[in-house]
């Protein structure tokens, strides 16, 4: 039983959150992509966004960034989370939202370095534009969503402190059970 738990306690820990990235997520929603050829790297500015599958306002939010892609495909990557079907994705979207301290839980809601935008629109297109350019363009590349999976989700330390706590009980009952037998002989 304790060599069960040693080896699903990792498991356990870490949470099951999945994203999709732009290509997948207009996929998803049978949006006809309109450059096949975009790469995702580790240089482009990151739009988290937390969603619905279907839901209107989302789909204007990704047919934009689909527009947007073949002139500025090279300058930002999508993270998108879909909340109502992926209860890890919930819990990150609520954990974002508290460390972000905002009240609103409309989606889509966008979090791109250090701001956030709730909802899409016409209005905030040309400020969500800028703000991934000048992320893109920035020596700090702040990411609020990596922090918060840094607070909330990857604690090794407790991991491993966990992990080897238990493997300590266990040998610790292994030499007490071998000392009592060999008083009972």
């Amino acid at each position: 039983m304790i060599i069960t738990l040693i080896l699903i306690s990792p498991l356990v820990l870490n949470a099951e959150i999945k994203s999709e990235g732009l290509i997948e997520s207009l996929e998803r929603e049978n949006i006809e992509v309109k450059c096949p050829d975009y790469k995702e790297t580790d240089n482009q500015a990151i739009i988290y966004v937390f969603k619905q599958y279907g839901e209107s306002k989302t789909l204007d939010l990704l047919n934009y960034l689909n527009d947007l892609c073949e002139e500025y495909g090279q300058f930002f990557k999508l993270k998108s989370y879909e909340i109502y079907t992926n209860e890890d994705n919930k819990e990150l979207f609520a954990n974002t939202l508290d460390y972000l301290q905002s009240q609103s839980s409309d989606v889509p809601f966008m979090v791109v370095g250090d701001s956030y935008f709730i909802t899409f629109n016409e209005n905030n297109k040309e400020t969500l534009l800028k703000t991934f350019l000048r992320l893109y363009q920035s020596e700090e590349k702040v990411d609020k969503v990596e922090e918060v999976l840094t607070k909330y989700y990857r604690n090794d330390a407790l991991i491993i402190s966990i992990f080897f706590g238990i493997m300590i009980a266990f040998i610790g009952a292994i030499v007490i059970a071998k000392a009592y037998n060999k008083e009972r002989k």
